[in-house]
């Protein structure tokens, strides 16, 4: 599970900022809670504000951190360094730094990279242990300026020479997992597993018909299901975004815990007001745009 990302100097977010998935203490216990080892998680978050104030800049962030892990390694379109290209002109001379916290197999990881002169100035994998973390391996500069460490990570597939040898456009994870290493592998799949309507570039749009269609060849009994739901989301209405009407059946495919076994998270982006009467505070971003450059907050910590 994603516990958060952060993210500094990337498109219209030039100040250091976080969407996180961790409830905390003072909210009161709602369906959309998780519990992971005493900590409470999210299932659900929205991200509110007008257009043009940043919202998918927002999401971008995931987005572009997610496919440099998974695939910058084979395709250059999807390198963290080409997306941060696309942020402020004003700001091309500062780092760009993005950060996740997730899950996998009961351990948590964080995962940090800068990007400098559109190329990576430090990548680094850190893994808690008790109440500290401990580097998995840590990387900066890229090729010849290159130095890296790592632990209990790359083993004879994927040792220091050949860390070295990774461009700077490039994840070591990403490459790690073509030489074979479990880590970066599992890593690799998790964040692979991630879906969006998002490219480096724009939104796009969100296509699966195919992937749908043998799921639900293979998983026949859920059918019914999900004609019912079709059924219930059809408003007859030509709408290309998320309609106010339609946020109660999506978001309690997620709240419910006989349509999420696996504790799926969902990060959205709308316009109306009306999700907070669906959502606690904890669970609502707002983004707001002032002189080209984008702020974020949680709707619980403005007081």
């Amino acid at each position: 599970m994603l516990f958060h990302f952060r993210f500094k100097n990337f498109r219209s977010l030039h100040d250091q900022g976080e969407i996180s998935f961790c409830v905390g203490r003072k909210p009161a216990q709602t369906y959309y809670d998780v519990d992971l080892d005493g900590q409470r998680l999210n299932k659900v978050i929205a991200v509110i504000g007008p257009n043009g104030a940043g919202k998918t800049h927002v999401l971008g962030a995931l987005t572009s951190l997610s496919r440099f892990i998974v695939s910058s390694f084979s395709s250059p379109t999807d390198s963290l360094a080409f997306s941060v290209l696309l942020h402020s002109l004003s700001h091309q001379d500062e780092e760009t730094e993005l950060e996740t916290e997730f899950m996998i197999a009961g351990l948590k990881y964080r995962y940090h990279v800068i990007i400098r002169n559109c190329a990576v100035a430090k990548e680094s994998l850190y893994v808690q242990e008790s109440r500290s973390y401990r580097y998995v391996f840590v990387r900066e500069g890229a090729e010849e300026t290159c130095s890296y460490k790592q632990k209990g990570f790359g083993g004879p597939e994927f040792g220091i020479s050949q860390a070295r040898k990774v461009g700077g456009t490039v994840s070591i994870l990403s490459a790690a997992e073509r030489y074979g290493v479990k880590l970066a592998q599992a890593i690799v799949s998790y964040f692979r597993r991630y879906t969006q309507n998002l490219s480096a570039t724009a939104r796009t749009r969100f296509d699966h018909i195919k992937k749908a269609g043998k799921f639900f060849h293979d998983n026949k009994s859920l059918f019914p299901l999900m004609v019912q739901i079709m059924k219930d989301c059809d408003l007859g209405l030509d709408h290309n975004d998320l309609h106010p009407h339609l946020l109660p059946q999506i978001l309690a495919l997620f709240r419910d815990a006989d349509t999420n076994h696996h504790h799926a998270q969902l990060i959205f982006t709308c316009h109306t007001p009306e999700v907070l009467n669906l959502l606690g505070k904890h669970q609502v971003y707002l983004v707001e745009k002032q002189n080209h450059e984008s702020e974020t907050w949680r709707l619980d910590g403005i007081g």
